[in-house]
């Protein structure tokens, strides 16, 4: 069967679907679409396919005008024959198709990464540029709701706070990423495909062992499944508080970046007139986000919470020491946050 045109064309279960993406973009998330261009992120994939019939309904009612892109990671050699199979459903859907090679082995072991870590960051870094080309104002990955529950229990892993640990952001304004079905479970996805007669390609790496994103998602997430079937709506539900936190803390922080004191390039000074108005949770968001600011190094809970008894002890004279080469001075009238010179090389 042919990608359908409109909604009319599809099944009622179907179309629902694609009306509750159209609301996700429009109410939930607030996103502007008449007149703009959205730049379809297409691996090939069920996930990616389905964003494709998805958004080529949607995409008249929504007053949007699409194009699409596509790296070839040179992993493995059957990529280049799903490229051309892209081609083609992006020329039956009238849509254009821009198209890379890469080899992210290579990058990997020039740069010290791992696979999973270069291959986003060159796929990212190519959507960006096509994005720029196009003159596309969002980039819609496909990541689906159980893309989130992975994000959520990798991040559960590697020890993130609240409301980081809620998962990916559904709108990212600064790189325009934008994921329309992040409410929708994988096996609607695959449901919409199969119902239409739409074929897909499957990744071998995704069963790869040795990713631990395929850990979570082939051991880990299975068993939480096993244990509550709704696990996934749990998620939802979380993420949409964290979202109205993450909203929250934004617009405070935004209020008390205004109260900082900019004395030379990378360094910050954070007064003692503000500080001691802040709960402790509010005061270590501020000194998280502005030591970001001063430069790369994630500041670590252990770290931040050592400063906060620093703080209330007044310890002053005393120098923490963070990733780096970021320091905090405790003062007198404040917290000086500054990177050592060495670091600044």
């Amino acid at each position: 069967m042919p990608f359908p045109d409109t909604l009319q064309q599809l099944p009622a279960q179907w179309g629902h679907l694609c009306l509750g993406v159209e609301r996700f973009l429009h109410r939930e998330l607030g996103l502007r679409t008449s007149g703009r261009t959205a730049l379809l992120a297409l691996s090939g994939g069920a996930d990616s396919t389905a964003l494709l019939a998805v958004l080529r309904v949607l995409a008249p009612r929504m007053g949007l005008t699409l194009r699409a892109a596509h790296l070839n990671h040179g992993i493995r050699p059957e990529a280049s024959l799903e490229t051309e199979s892209l081609r083609g459903m992006c020329t039956e859907c009238g849509i254009p198709l821009h198209c890379g090679t890469t080899s992210v082995p290579l990058f990997a072991e020039r740069t010290g990464r791992g696979l999973e870590d270069a291959g986003r960051t060159l796929r990212y870094r190519f959507l960006a540029g096509v994005r720029r080309a196009y003159g596309a104002e969002y980039i819609f990955t496909a990541h689906h709701l159980n893309d989130l529950a992975e994000d959520l229990l990798l991040r559960m892993t590697r020890g993130s706070g609240w409301p980081e640990l809620c998962g990916m952001r559904a709108h990212n304004q600064d790189s325009g990423v934008v994921r329309p079905l992040l409410q929708v479970p994988k096996d609607q996805l695959t449901g919409l495909l199969q119902d239409l007669d739409i074929p897909w390609h499957e990744d071998g790496s995704n069963e790869d062992p040795r990713y631990k994103r395929n850990r979570v998602r082939n051991r880990i997430l299975p068993l939480l499944l096993e244990e509550n079937p709704r696990f996934p709506e749990h998620v939802l539900r979380l993420w949409r508080l964290g979202r109205l936190d993450r909203a929250d803390l934004e617009d405070r922080l935004e209020l008390l970046r205004r109260k900082e004191i900019h004395t030379e390039p990378g360094t910050i000074h954070l007064p003692r007139s503000e500080l001691v108005q802040l709960s402790a949770s509010l005061r270590l968001r501020w000194l998280k986000d502005a030591l970001a600011r001063i430069g790369p190094g994630q500041a670590l809970a252990e770290n931040l919470l050592q400063l906060e008894r620093a703080w209330r002890e007044q310890n002053l004279g005393a120098v923490l020491q963070f990733p780096g080469d970021k320091r905090a001075r405790l003062q007198k009238d404040g917290i000086t946050l500054f990177r050592e010179a060495r670091g600044l090389e």
